[in-house]
């Protein structure tokens, strides 16, 4: 039976790095290796002879060698490693299908989702939750991480020092650790905090010093009329910045086509709608409405404020 496009797809990028690991192979041996009848695999190597990179010039095609019968690849085009997922490729996949879960599949369906979600999840390690990556950085490391592992698996509390992003501000804080995540290139830490009385995310390189405590941590009654207010919010995809720099305040985030979805969690609304100006691009609070009226009345201010100019 003849190959599927996808077949031979897959085949020729795991044929050329196994051809350059072993020069001089025969065609009747690759093609017992890959499964494949011989004419087959002829047929294989004359669509990989003419693929490379943009350009395709005979500058930028793969150069294989089929002379007397035996294969050599003399410039793979950056094909000479056998194919390996990326974190970020690993991440995007894993978003993917949580994205499909979400969208109501059949149970079967949901089956070999979960299964492959899990084998996804396995490769990346210690790193289970991600929510908006910046592919361009990488993890920064924390001195803090054992700590807040050994935390998070005896259900311990801590006792930081730790520095607002938004603030600047040195605190001292008894929290309650819940999870351990990366967003944009550094470790977050998500905990219930006993200052604000409700959960809150901590970038560890903002924390100045920490230590196991025996406290145990419970919200106060007396704090429930201190909890921040929930504001719903769009911004641009391109500005990252913003999450990035406040990401302590940030329940939630979604892509809506061009656009983030946001769910904040802010007592200093004030600070908010100055921060939301300054964003380029659309910017809009949908909830509540008393604040979206507000940040609608401070743009026109600010246009009209531009007109007299």
């Amino acid at each position: 039976m003849s190959l599927s496009a996808i077949e031979r797809t897959s085949k020729a990028l795991d044929l050329i790095p196994y051809i350059v690991e072993h020069p001089a192979i025969s065609i009747e041996e690759l093609a017992e290796i890959f499964s494949v009848p011989s004419a087959e695999m002829v047929e294989l190597l004359n669509i990989v002879f003419m693929c490379g990179l943009p350009g395709y010039s005979h500058l930028e095609l793969i150069d294989i060698s089929t002379e007397d019968g035996f294969v050599s690849v003399i410039d793979p085009q950056n094909l000479d490693r056998p194919r390996k997922l990326t974190q970020v490729e690993i991440i995007s996949i894993v978003l993917g299908l949580q994205n499909l879960k979400s969208q109501g599949v059949k149970p079967a369906v949901m089956v070999i989702i979960e299964d492959l979600e899990k084998k996804m999840l396995a490769l990346l390690g210690d790193i289970e939750t991600l929510s908006l990556v910046d592919s361009s950085q990488t993890v920064e490391q924390s001195p803090w991480k054992p700590l807040i592992d050994d935390c998070l698996n005896e259900s311990a509390t801590m006792e930081i020092d730790y520095v607002g992003l938004a603030s600047e501000k040195l605190t001292h804080r008894l929290i309650a650790p819940k999870k351990l995540y990366i967003n944009s290139g550094h470790y977050y830490l998500r905990a219930f905090c006993s200052t604000a009385q409700s959960e809150r995310n901590f970038r560890l390189d903002r924390i100045q010093s920490a230590t196991k405590s025996s406290q145990v941590l419970l919200p106060s009654v007396s704090a429930v009329a201190d909890v921040d207010q929930e504001v719903q919010i769009l911004i641009p995809k391109g500005a990252l910045q913003f999450i990035e720099l406040h990401n302590e305040i940030v329940e939630t985030s979604q892509e809506l086509g061009d656009q983030l979805h946001l769910t904040l969690s802010i007592s200093n609304t004030a600070w908010l709608l100055r921060t939301l100006s300054a964003i380029d691009g659309s910017v809009s609070i949908l909830s509540p409405e008393n604040l979206s009226r507000d940040f609608q009345l401070l743009n026109q201010r600010v246009l009209s404020n531009y007109g007299q100019i």
